[in-house]
């Protein structure tokens, strides 16, 4: 009684415990566990043996598996558990106890079920067991028959075996299932059979041929034949003579049933032939029967035969098929049938002949003519059958059919033919004629001639025939013909001829001459025109002319004008003269002749005979004088255009030409007059641009001028500055100058602003003596101009006169120049040496900066000033002589002239301005000699000029000489027992250094990028900052020392390609251990080992 009251009170707390489950979830276990122990307190009964076990579920220490039927809807715990002793259990769906099941029976769904048995011995838990029970899921089999009989679908339950069903397809033999039945179901499954086609199934082709009288088709022939079900049966298409497969109403191709039901049908349409009829002439007869046939159709062609034809018969080609008229045949292909007749040869016909009659225009039957030709023929008349005649082709029926009844009559008609009688008058004035016409053949005509006074009757010709003595002429005509009437004329008719002459002094002509003459009447009477020297002819005054009247009557008058003659050049654009034009003839007269710039006087011609070779001519005018120029040669050449003051050329006519030199006497050049000059050379011209200009001019035009605007081939696009409307400001154009034109020289005018400006091609410019000064950017971008020769008439060079001219070497500057301008040299990059004359008082800022190729500068001793950055950047200056004139040397003046090894200040120095020598790594010797100012050794006042240096000597020291030598290219400074590498100028770039130096400098081999390796002698102590700084391609480092030795040199900041080159030690012999050492060959070269 006890136990079953501590069994209700540990249900109770159980109770309790899981109301309070779910927000003490951590404590579970715990809360169970104390009500199992409160209840045990109360109990004293104990049983070793009590617990629970499974009966059919299988156990694995906690975990509890088992499965059960599809059909098992609920698991009962009570009957599957068996209590022994004291314990009990609870059956909860969660692990926590807190959904338990009363009933302890559980419903089941498919698949797992998992629940949770709690086990107790006297109210005690003692141990959880996770259970799960799997109720077995169902699946459904389904068959894919392939074609066959259906079979159901089958429910089988997991892991039991479906049943193999059976399936049968008509044409088929089954050969299987895709599924091993051996095996359980675990999931939906689809079997589908598998079938092999039997290939004896039978089908039927049959075979029809269209019908002779209808379009109906008749069976002719069944084929049986075997194949493999449900593949392509195709009927064979057979031949049948006169019969043509029908595609349209056949089937001959489809699917072998099983079942053997298949039945093809070929049909073959009756051919059709075209039986066609020709006459071998249509008008022998008619043909009938002619059409489209069906084979084996039974034909009858029939021919009529017209009268005047005889039937010949049938005819296939050449053969003759049939003699009767009628041809009956059956259709067995395409033919024609010709129908043959022959004509009659004997036909008659008539034709009748009209000829027309003389007085009217009516005809007359004139000849019936009776003839034969073949039927239906052509006959024709004739057309020429009588003369004098001509046939009428409007009016005649000349040609027509030959009936076969003789009926046809051709009508040929003739016109009379006319003719053209011609009286003929062989002069007007001698007479008259009469009875000229067109008249019919055989008509009667008279012509009639009358004769007037002055002339006699000859009588009437045909051609050079007389054919009639007296003057009427009567004939019949019968030809085209002209008969002239003659007569001859008097021969000694009087006439008279009156000559006048023209003046001197006025236009009058006074009569001069009277002429008595006889000639022929009515023929024309002339007076002399060439009749007196020195005199023409007045043509529109005179009447030269006249016919010779019977009377003696005619009167002549002949006016003669006096000659003028021309003083004149032989080419107006050659030159000009005084008097020019026409003079008249014996008149005194003085003429002057002067020629155009570019033109000669030859002298004063009169034709070919020269008269003079003196400018002023006089003489009596009797002849035309003509001044003679001609072209110089030198301007053979040229287009231009000139007078006596002025010469322009505007062009060049020979355009390959490789050197053109101007004439000084040139005054203008027009734009592009140059231009398309692509071969030239050199050229020589009398001045720069247009035309000569003054610095105060505008329009200064620079020397691409004369080669245009316009590009061609061979031709650069320059763009060049220049003073264009004012002199204030500036202007710019692009001109095309020829990429082969180097030289020029200029003979005359003034260098002004931007005169060769960015002439990049040019190699060499001579300055003429007439120029005074060089205008700014005179030469600037004259980048491949070598040298240049400034003339002593020279005083000034302007503003960037020669800037960035790279490749001038050479510059002469003449004792006349007194200043050179800011930017005068700027970047000349090869110009090695530059002497600066004592007539120099100024040099402008940059003037020569950037000039790295410089290495030697003598400032004349008028300068006063040597202005900002002057020789800024001349990195290969090693000598600057500054004169005792110098008062100031400007900000950065020699900055970066890192060559630069020594300097002399001298005394009248007062000021160095602000990094005047700054970046002059290499100057370590400096000599001041100003008492104004002190230089400090390594301080960066006074414009850094004692920062770099080795030695200074101030105002006061005592300076012995210096202590710098160059051997072989390397700047030595030797104080006592060290030699200090300073620098190399040389051009090696595989250096082996002397082996005295102690020291190498700092900056000693500063921006050396061509430098590739180099030896180092063990005598070394030391490397100075920079030494080796950008000394890109340096690979290799041979030191004469051993590693040890190396580790000792202090190496100054700022030598990373010197630390980063491959470094190599001497040995003499070959090393035997590893590692970089190197030895001198036969050569004296290093050689690593």
């Amino acid at each position: 009684m006890k136990t079953r009251i501590l069994k209700l009170l540990v249900l109770a707390l159980l109770a309790i415990v899981m109301i309070f489950a779910v927000s003490c979830k951590d404590k579970k276990d715990e809360s169970i566990k104390d009500a199992i122990i409160e209840s045990e307190k109360e109990s004293s009964t104990t049983n070793e043996n009590a617990g629970i076990s499974f009966n059919t579920l299988s156990v694995d220490g906690t975990k509890v598996y088992g499965k059960v039927s599809n059909s098992t809807q609920d698991f009962s715990f009570p009957n599957e558990i068996e209590v022994v002793g004291n314990a009990d259990f609870i059956v909860s769906l969660d692990s926590y106890g807190t959904q338990t099941v009363i009933t302890k029976t559980i419903p089941l769904s498919e698949g797992d079920n998992e629940v949770y048995i709690f086990e107790t011995i006297n109210g005690k838990l003692t141990t959880t067991y996770t259970v799960t029970i799997r109720r077995l899921p169902t699946y459904t089999v389904s068959f894919n028959t392939n074609g066959g009989s259906q079979v159901a679908s089958q429910t089988i339950e997991e892991n039991s075996f479906a049943n193999k069903p059976k399936t049968t397809r008509t044409g088929y033999t089954f050969t299987g299932w895709d599924y091993d039945f051996s095996k359980p179901i675990t999931q939906n499954t689809k079997i589908t059979a598998s079938w092999s086609a039997n290939k004896d199934t039978k089908y039927t082709v049959n075979y029809y041929l269209q019908n002779l009288d209808d379009d109906n088709y008749t069976l002719h022939e069944t084929v049986k034949l075997k194949g493999e079900t449900d593949t392509t049966a195709t009927a064979e298409i057979k031949e049948y003579p006169h019969f043509t497969y029908n595609e349209n109403a056949s089937a001959i191709s489809g699917n072998i049933d099983g079942d053997g039901g298949q039945v093809l049908c070929v049909y073959y349409t009756r051919d059709k032939y075209v039986i066609s009829t020709a006459r071998n002439n249509t008008k022998a007869g008619t043909v009938t029967g002619s059409g489209t046939y069906r084979f084996d159709k039974e034909i009858t062609l029939t021919a009529t035969t017209n009268a005047g034809y005889t039937w010949l018969g049938w005819y296939d080609g050449e053969t003759c098929v049939c003699e009767s008229e009628e041809f009956t045949f059956k259709a067995n292909k395409d033919v024609t049938y010709t129908a043959s007749w022959s004509a009659n040869k004997d036909t008659k016909y008539t034709v009748n002949y009209y000829l027309q009659n003389l007085e009217d225009d009516n005809y007359t039957l004139h000849e019936t003519v009776e003839l034969k030709g073949t039927t239906d023929t052509t006959a024709y008349g004739e057309t020429d059958r009588y003369a004098h005649f001509t046939y009428n082709a409007s009016k005649s029926v000349i040609s027509g059919n030959i009936n076969g009844d003789g009926s046809q009559i051709l009508s040929v008609y003739y016109t009379r033919d006319t003719y053209s009688i011609v009286g003929n008058n062989s002069s007007t004035k001698a007479g008259t004629v009469t009875g000229s016409g067109t008249y019919r053949f055989d008509k009667e005509i008279t012509l009639t001639a009358t004769t007037k006074a002055g002339y006699t009757w000859l009588g009437w010709y045909e051609g050079e025939n007389l054919v009639c003595e007296t003057e009427e002429f009567t004939f019949k005509a019968e030809k085209d013909v002209t008969y002239t009437a003659t007569w001859s004329a008097n021969t000694d008719t009087k006439y008279t001829i009156n000559y006048y002459l023209q003046n001197l002094e006025d236009d009058n002509y006074p009569l001069h001459e009277t002429v008595e003459l006889k000639g022929t009447t009515d023929t024309t009477a002339y007076g002399e025109t060439d009749r007196y020297a020195h005199f023409t002819y007045n043509v529109s005054k005179s009447v030269i002319s006249g016919n010779i009247n019977g009377d003696g009557s005619r009167v002549l008058s002949v006016y003669y004008t006096r000659n003028t003659y021309a003083i004149s050049v032989n080419n107006t654009s050659y030159g000009t003269n005084t008097n020019s034009g026409n003079h008249k003839y014996g008149k005194i007269i003085t003429t002057d002749a002067a020629p155009y710039l570019g033109y000669e006087f030859i002298g004063w011609y009169s034709g070919e005979e020269l008269l003079t070779t003196d400018t002023s001519y006089t003489f009596t005018v009797d002849k035309n004088v003509m001044a003679q120029f001609a072209l110089k040669a030198e301007m053979s050449n040229f287009n231009f255009t000139s007078t006596v003051t002025s010469c322009q050329i505007t062009g060049i006519k020979d355009k390959t030409i490789t050197e053109i030199v101007v004439p000084d006497y040139v005054t203008s050049i027009s734009q592009g007059a140059f231009s398309g000059c692509s071969s030239l050379e050199s050229i020589t011209i009398p001045f720069v641009g247009k035309e000569r200009k003054t610095s105060s001019d505008t329009y200064q035009y620079p020397f691409g001028y004369i080669f245009g605007t316009s590009s061609y081939t061979g031709g650069k696009g320059v763009e060049q500055y220049y003073h264009g409307s004012r002199t204030s400001g500036t202007t710019r154009s692009t001109y095309y100058i020829p990429t082969s034109l180097k030289k020029v020289t200029v003979t005359g005018g003034n260098i002004l602003y931007g005169a060769f400006d960015n002439c990049s091609s040019l190699t060499s410019i001579e300055i003429p003596d007439s120029v005074t000064s060089i205008g700014s950017a005179a030469f600037s971008y004259c980048d491949s101009l070598t040298s240049v020769v400034i003339p002593d008439s020279v005083t000034s060079i302007g503003d960037s006169a020669f800037y960035k001219c790279y490749n001038l070497t050479s510059v002469v500057i003449p004792d006349s120049v007194t200043s050179i301008g800011f930017y005068a040299f700027y970047s000349c990059d090869n110009l090695t040496s530059v002497v600066i004359p004592d007539s120099v008082t100024s040099i402008g800022e940059y003037a020569f900066y950037d000039c790295d190729g410089l290495t030697s500068v003598v400032i004349g001793d008028s300068v006063n000033s040597i202005a900002e950055r002057a020789f800024y950047n001349c990195y290969n200056l090693t000598n600057v002589v500054i004169p005792d004139s110098v008062t100031s040397i400007g900000e950065y003046s020699f900055s970066y002239c890192d060559n630069l090894t020594s300097v002399v200040i001298p005394d009248s120095v007062t000021s160095i301005g602000n990094s005047a020598f700054s970046s002059c790594y290499k100057l370590v010797e400096v000599v001041n000699k100003s008492t104004h100012i002190t230089v400090t050794k390594g301080d960066t006042s006074d414009g850094y000029i004692g920062y770099y240096a080795l030695a200074v000597y101030n105002s006061g020291d005592i300076f012995e000489g210096t202590k710098l030598s160059n051997d072989n290219g390397y700047i030595v400074y030797t104080d006592g027992d060290e030699k200090i590498l300073v620098g190399y100028t040389g051009t090696e770039t595989n250096l082996a250094l002397p082996s005295y130096i102690t020291e190498i400098y700092q900056y000693a081999f500063y921006d050396c990028d061509s430098l590739t390796s180099v030896v180092i002698p063990d005598s070394v102590t030391s490397i100075g900052d920079y030494a080796f700084y950008n000394c890109y391609n340096l690979t290799s480092v041979y030191y004469k020392g051993t590693a040890s030795d190396w580790t000792k040199i202090p190496i100054g900041s700022n030598n990373e390609k010197l630390t980063s080159a491959r470094l190599y030690y001497y040995s003499e012999t070959e090393p035997t251990e590893s590692g970089n050492y190197w030895h001198y060959d036969e050569n004296g070269n290093p050689v690593v080992w």
